[in-house]
C-alpha cells in the first residue's frame, strides 16, 4: 500500500485528489463536488479495466457514469484543472457504436478539454496533456498537430517523468494495471514510436525513419515495443521506396518479442495471430484503424521472401495479398 509520503501532492502543490481543504470545510459545496470527483475517477479507471479499446457496452457504461460525476462536479469546481484533465480523459475514451456500426466519439470535446487544462495551469502534467492532445489529433487525421503534440510530451518527459498520484482508495484492488496505463506519465519510447506513426501517415517519411530509428534503440531486447517498432520502421521504408530494407527490417520484426512464457495473454496472441502478434496486443491501436492491414501484409511478404519452404511462401504471399486487399477496400492509401 503507498505510505504517506507517496501521497504528498506534486510539486505544483496541487491538492490530492477528494481531500478536503478549508475552502471545502467553509463551502460543504464543494466538499460534494471533490466526492464525485473522487467517484468519477474511480469509474474510470473501472472502465479501463474491461477493454482495451472502450468499445464494449460495460466500459463505455462506466465512462459514462464518469463524465456525469465530473459534469456535476464542475459545476462547482469550474476552474479545477484536475477536475479538467481526468473529464478530459473520459472525453477521449467515449466510443459508443451505434447501430449500422458507426462508432460516435467525442474528440472534440476532450481536445478542447485538455487546451483548458493548459490554459488554466500550463505546468500541470503537460508531459500527460501532450500525448493526449497527440492521440486526439491522430484520430482526426491532423498529422502535423499531433507530431507537434508528440515532440513536446517527449521535451517535457525529458524534464521530468512525474506519475500522477492518487489515493488507494479511488483505485479498486484489481485496477492496478488500468491504473498505471491510465495515469502514468508517458513512456519515452512509445513518445518515439507514436511520433513517428504519425510523421509517417502525414508523408514525412524521412522523419518518420528517423523516430522509429530512435525507438529501435531505445527499446529493450525481445520486448514488444522493439517488435512494434521495427513493424513502424519497415513500413516507413516500404513507403520510402526501400523494398529490400523494409523486407529485412519486417523479417526482424515478425521474429523479436519473446513474452514471458507465463504471460497468458500474450502466449495466446502469439497462438492465434503467430508472426504479426505484437500488431494485434490489446494495447496497441491504430489511427486510421486499417493501417493495421498495411504492416500485416509488408510481413506476410517478408516472411515469404525468407521462406525455404515452397508451400509455406505460398500460404504467406495469399496472406500478404489478403492483408493488402482488405487495407484498401476499408479505406487504406499506401
Amino acid at each position: 500500500g503507498a505510505t504517506r509520503a507517496d501521497l504528498q501532492p506534486l510539486a505544483d502543490g496541487r491538492a490530492r485528489i477528494g481531500e478536503g481543504s478549508w475552502d471545502d470545510v467553509l463551502a460543504p459545496e464543494r466538499r460534494d463536488a471533490r466526492i464525485l470527483l473522487r467517484d468519477g475517477v474511480r469509474l474510470l479507471v473501472a472502465a479501463r479495466t474491461v477493454r482495451s479499446d472502450g468499445l464494449d457496452d460495460s466500459s463505455q457504461l462506466e465512462i459514462e457514469r464518469a463524465l456525469d460525476r465530473f459534469d456535476r462536479a464542475r459545476v462547482v469546481l469550474h476552474d479545477d484543472h484536475e477536475l479538467a484533465l481526468y473529464r478530459a480523459l473520459a472525453l477521449a475514451r467515449y466510443a459508443r457504436e451505434e447501430a449500422g456500426g458507426q462508432l460516435v466519439r467525442r474528440t472534440d470535446e476532450a481536445i478542447a478539454e485538455l487546451e483548458r487544462v493548459r490554459s488554466l495551469a500550463p505546468d500541470y502534467e503537460p508531459a500527460v496533456v501532450a500525448s493526449e492532445l497527440a492521440l486526439l489529433y491522430a484520430r482526426r487525421h491532423d498529422y502535423a498537430l499531433a507530431a507537434a503534440e508528440y515532440e513536446r510530451a517527449r521535451a517535457h518527459t525529458r524534464i521530468a517523468a512525474v506519475p500522477l498520484v492518487l489515493p488507494p482508495d479511488v483505485l479498486p484492488s484489481e485496477a492496478e494495471v488500468a491504473r498505471y496505463e491510465l495515469f502514468a506519465s508517458p513512456v519515452p519510447v512509445l513518445l518515439a514510436m507514436n511520433q513517428a506513426e504519425v510523421e509517417m501517415l502525414g508523408g514525412d517519411l524521412a522523419a518518420a525513419r528517423a523516430h522509429y530509428e530512435d525507438a529501435v534503440a531505445t527499446s529493450d531486447a525481445a520486448s514488444l515495443e522493439l517488435a512494434l517498432s521495427l513493424f513502424g520502421l519497415a513500413l516507413a521504408e516500404e513507403r520510402a521506396g526501400a523494398h529490400a530494407e523494409a523486407l529485412e527490417t519486417a523479417h526482424r520484426a515478425a521474429s523479436t518479442w519473446v513474452p514471458n512464457v507465463q504471460d497468458r495473454t500474450a502466449q495466446a496472441l502469439l497462438a492465434q495471430h503467430g508472426p504479426v502478434a505484437p500488431l494485434h496486443h490489446p494495447g496497441v491501436s491504430f489511427e486510421p484503424r486499417w493501417e493495421r492491414h498495411a504492416y500485416e501484409a509488408l510481413t506476410h511478404e517478408a516472411l515469404a521472401a525468407h521462406a525455404t519452404d515452397p508451400e509455406q511462401e505460398d500460404v504467406e504471399r495469399r496472406r500478404a495479398r489478403r492483408s493488402l486487399r482488405t487495407f484498401f477496400s476499408v479505406g487504406g492509401n499506401a
